[in-house]
């Protein structure tokens, strides 16, 4: 049986949110291997995420941080949802442009979330 994650407070469905998951985009530290990073697998093994031949770095710490860049196969471009919301993965649940500890509102962390500009790198 599978365990149980807490849902970390997300925004996406009350704000109609899709940025995260369009593409789907995992920060890591300047030298270390994207490939290192595991990517969910559904009930039978298969990945959920593919990665895209792509490595982005937000603007403002374009230095240190790096991005890669994946398709989620939970994705539904026409309707801006996950398919499969309530079941989707760990580190789905486990991540969120919300910090419960935070002084500013939900909105305001919202907006600087959805604000940030990421750059397409040559690597």
């Amino acid at each position: 049986m599978k365990k149980h994650i807490e849902n970390k407070h997300w925004p996406c469905k009350e704000k109609k949110c899709w940025r995260c998951c369009d593409p789907v985009k995992i920060a890591f530290r300047k030298g270390v291997n994207p490939s290192d990073i595991p990517a969910p697998k559904d009930d039978s093994g298969n990945p959920l995420w593919i990665p895209l031949q792509e490595v982005r770095a937000p603007e403002k710490n374009i230095d240190t941080v790096r991005v890669q860049v994946y398709k989620c196969l939970l994705y539904d471009k026409n309707t801006k949802l996950c398919t499969n919301y309530e079941n989707r993965p760990e580190i789905c649940r486990n991540t969120s442009c919300i910090d419960d500890k935070s002084q500013e509102t939900i909105d305001e962390q919202h907006k600087k979330s959805i604000q940030t500009d990421f750059i397409k790198m040559k690597e």
